[in-house]
């Protein structure tokens, strides 16, 4: 078997592309086993019911962003998107695997950054030419 040779990604278009590629592919997975059961509470906060079942507080991990606006983030963060948090880990494997998959792809990249924009990702890259396998 060939090993696989890196090709690097040197165009910042290709990278926008990966990142809304990947960005998708993890919502539609949200949309899908919507693991966190997000739901707009009458208070007008927004709260995860599914934490809540778990470990009786209602509280979004993302609930103290900056990105957090009335109706859900204001941003496509991918970091994110391809995050579960402790409590819910493991309640869904196959949801867990397909986004440990996604982020291993972003993180080769260098497109995972915590709580950032597509934006702050992009402006936080440490490399210019990333490599990818193919």
């Amino acid at each position: 078997m060939v090993p696989h040779r890196p090709i690097p990604i040197k165009s910042r278009k290709a990278l926008s592309k990966l990142y809304d590629v990947l960005y998708r592919k993890a919502s539609d997975l949200f949309r899908e086993y919507d693991p966190c059961k997000i739901r707009h509470m009458p208070t007008g906060e927004i709260a995860c019911v599914a934490h809540a079942t778990l470990n009786s507080k209602m509280t979004c991990c993302c609930g103290n962003c900056k990105w957090l606006g009335r109706n859900g983030c204001r941003v496509r963060a991918l970091y994110c998107k391809v995050w579960i948090c402790s409590t819910l880990r493991g309640k869904n494997p196959k949801l867990e695997r397909q986004l440990r998959h996604l982020s291993a792809i972003a993180s080769r990249h260098d497109l995972l950054h915590i709580r950032a924009s597509k934006k702050e990702s992009f402006d936080r890259r440490k490399n210019n030419v990333i490599h990818a396998k193919v």
